[in-house]
């Protein structure tokens, strides 16, 4: 995935299990992989809700989309990146939004947001002994689905506005 080109989204069609190694490379490559429930973001609502408890956000959360891009942009005020970002991925993507589908588009011009200020480092860093510039932070999304899921998948995120890459 190309940092420098916006945000390209890995899919993978596989197993819940294998989709564990997929999140472990990531890992091991220096992101912190945080995971999310796609099937139990059916609704906006849901969505905040599963963010917020996996990210552990805030209590001030505002339940909106400018306050999850807040929150999704300042994690590491309280969860701490990887040495490269962080990565969320979505377990049975494929059930993201199903009953509010048009906030699907919503949730990808979020997530390249999110990408794209995650990788402009602004302001200075505190280190104790003085200030130094921010180091940009990575941020990656995984897409599982079952492989029967698959084009459903891809066809429901390609129309709504995102870039998918299969991982291979």
């Amino acid at each position: 995935m190309d940092d420098t080109s916006g945000l390209r989204i890995a899919v993978v069609a596989s197993t819940l299990h294998d989709f564990g190694r997929a999140e472990g490379r990531l890992e091991s490559s220096g992101y912190r992989v945080v995971h999310v429930r796609g099937t139990r973001m059916a609704k906006t609502a849901d969505l905040f809700a599963e963010f917020s408890a996996a990210f552990q956000f805030p209590w001030y959360f505002g339940q909106n989309w400018h306050a999850f891009d807040e929150c999704m942009t300042d994690l590491d005020e309280w969860l701490p990146p990887g040495p490269r970002g962080y990565a969320v991925a979505v377990w049975h993507a494929d059930s993201v939004l199903i009953k509010d589908k048009s906030a699907l588009e919503t949730l990808i011009r979020s997530l390249n947001s999110i990408h794209q200020e995650l990788a402009e480092p602004s302001g200075l860093v505190s280190t104790g002994t003085g200030v130094t510039p921010p180091a940009s932070r990575g941020f990656q999304v995984l897409l599982h689905c079952e492989p029967d899921a698959r084009d459903k998948l891809t066809k429901r995120w390609t129309r709504a506005g995102s870039r998918l890459d299969p991982l291979t």
